[in-house]
C-alpha cells in the first residue's frame, strides 16, 4: 500500500488514514514524497509514533505525480490528499484503487452503484471495506424518470406512475446486490434508491460517510467522479473497472 504525503496538515491526515487502513489490511505501507524539509520525515515520525508495529518504508522523488502512478502499478491501494494538485489526474490514471482523503469520520460506507451496469470491482471493494470496518454499507442507486415523462410538466407525472417506476428501480438494485449479500452475509446493507443525478446523490450521501466508493471507467473519472473529487465531504475511493 502506498501513500503520497507532504508536510501539510492534509498530508499528515492522509498518512494517518493510510496507516489505519494498512493495519486493517495487515500490509506494509510505503510513504512517498518529495525532499521538502519536514514533509516525508514529519509524516514518517507521526505515523511511527502512533502505529509502532506497522511496517513502514519511505521513498523520495522530486516528480511525485509520475512516481505515484508508477508505484500504483504494483500497489493494492494508493492514498493521496484530495487537496493534492494532481489528485484528479492520479485518480483517473492509476492502475490500482485510489483514495482521495479529506476530513475523516467514522461514518458508514457508501457505494455508488448503477444497478443496470454495475462495476464489480467497486462493489467488491465497498463490501470488503464495510466488512473490515464493521460499518453499514449504503448502496446508492440514482435514477431518472423515463424519457417520455421527462418532457412532461412535473405536475402531470402521477404519483402512482412515479411509485411504479421507483419500485422497478428498487427491484433492479436488489437483484444486483443479491449475490454480494450472500457472499458478505455479515455486512449490514442499506439499499438507497434516489430520484436524483448520481453526482448529487453521492455528494449528499458523503455528508455522513466514512468512505464513498465509486467505480472508474477506462476514460477516467467522468462527471460523477469529478463531482466527488470536488465536493465530497468524506474520503472517496475510485476503483478501476
Amino acid at each position: 500500500m502506498v501513500a503520497g504525503v507532504d508536510g501539510s496538515v492534509q498530508g499528515l491526515e492522509t498518512a494517518e488514514w493510510a496507516a489505519v487502513e494498512a493495519q486493517r489490511r495487515c500490509c506494509a505501507l510505503r510513504l512517498m514524497g518529495s525532499g521538502e524539509p519536514g514533509g516525508l520525515d514529519g509524516a514518517l515520525a507521526a505515523v511511527s509514533a502512533r502505529h509502532p508495529t506497522l511496517s513502514l518504508t519511505t521513498q523520495r522523488d522530486e516528480h511525485p505525480q509520475s512516481a505515484l502512478l508508477l508505484a500504483a502499478t504494483g500497489a493494492g491501494l494508493l492514498v493521496i490528499s484530495a487537496m493534492n494538485r494532481d489528485a484528479r489526474e492520479i485518480a483517473a490514471d492509476a492502475q490500482c484503487p485510489v483514495v482521495l482523503v479529506r476530513e475523516t469520520t467514522a461514518g458508514e460506507i457508501v457505494l455508488g452503484l448503477d444497478a443496470r451496469h454495475p462495476v464489480e470491482t467497486a462493489t467488491g471493494f465497498a463490501f470488503d471495506a464495510a466488512q473490515r470496518q464493521c460499518r453499514r454499507l449504503r448502496v446508492v442507486h440514482a435514477w431518472r424518470l423515463p424519457a417520455p415523462a421527462r418532457g412532461r410538466a412535473r405536475f402531470t407525472v402521477l404519483e402512482e406512475e412515479r411509485a411504479e417506476w421507483e419500485d422497478e428501480e428498487v427491484q433492479v438494485l436488489h437483484d444486483a446486490l443479491r449475490s454480494w449479500g450472500e457472499k458478505y452475509a455479515e455486512v449490514d446493507v442499506l439499499p438507497d434508491v434516489r430520484l436524483l443525478t448520481a453526482s448529487r446523490a453521492l455528494v449528499n450521501a458523503s455528508a455522513r460517510a466514512g468512505l464513498v466508493v465509486s467505480g472508474r471507467g477506462p476514460d477516467g473519472l467522468g462527471p460523477v467522479g469529478h463531482a466527488l473529487a470536488e465536493f465530497a465531504q468524506s474520503p472517496v475511493a475510485f476503483v478501476p473497472a
